[in-house]
């Protein structure tokens, strides 16, 4: 993600555990000089999603962060979204183009989601 962002090479994982602490957590954040904050988390062996994990680190990171960027990766994309859901505000970034948007609309209604969205109906 930092590539993407082009802000250079960031900071080691930082493994998710089921409990946070800010003094386990600061030391992973890099303070990029282009004002930005970078945490790089990873779920490590674990095979199935745990949901518990990705709201832990979250709110943690909400208490200092007012914007938190999360990459969603196919296979937890759809848990990542009923956790996202309680959200106030969800800005979502795709590849610009019909299928892109058609899959991530999947994900969302089969998370439940994408219930009540506006921009479904121009896209189905």
């Amino acid at each position: 993600m930092c590539e993407a962002l082009r802000l250079g090479a960031c900071s080691s994982f930082l493994p998710l555990g089921k409990f946070f602490r800010a003094e386990d957590v600061d030391p992973k954040i890099i303070h990029h000089e282009k004002g930005i904050d970078v945490l790089r988390v990873s779920f490590g062996e674990q095979k199935k999603f745990d949901a518990s994990l990705l709201v832990s680190i979250l709110t943690l990171l909400a208490n200092d962060h007012h914007y938190c960027i999360v990459v969603l990766t196919s296979n937890s994309a759809q848990d990542v979204f009923k956790v996202l859901s309680q959200s106030d505000v969800v800005h979502l970034l795709l590849a610009p183009d019909a299928l892109s948007v058609k899959h991530i609309f999947v994900v969302m209604d089969n998370s439940g989601a994408g219930q009540g969205l506006e921009l479904k109906k121009k896209f189905a």
